[in-house]
């Protein structure tokens, strides 16, 4: 069922003329089963520090907590979020 949903990104980012259609084919050539990665109960705090500090939702400190985590790069073009993972010295794609 998650890879209906995410087939349909792709070309929806197309439509939108957001990406092209060589970018679209290639993301569609991706595993079936995306690795799926969730915060666990012990870093509630952590999440709620990120939060408070950055004046964030926790959907967004979520996002920062695990780039922070998995010491990767975040993807957002929300400005409040990328100003926050700059401050934790977290690189962003915008």
């Amino acid at each position: 069922m998650i890879w209906r949903e995410l087939r349909n990104l792709p070309l929806a980012a197309e439509h939108r003329g957001r990406i092209d259609r060589r970018h679209a084919e290639t993301s569609l050539t991706r595993p079936r089963q995306p690795l799926i990665v969730s915060l666990d109960d012990a870093d509630d705090r952590e999440v709620m520090a990120l939060a408070r500090s950055h004046r964030l939702t926790t959907y967004d400190a979520i996002y920062l907590a695990l780039a922070i985590r998995e010491d990767c790069a975040l993807a957002s073009l929300d400005r409040r979020i990328n100003e926050a993972a700059a401050a934790e010295g977290v690189p962003t794609f915008t």
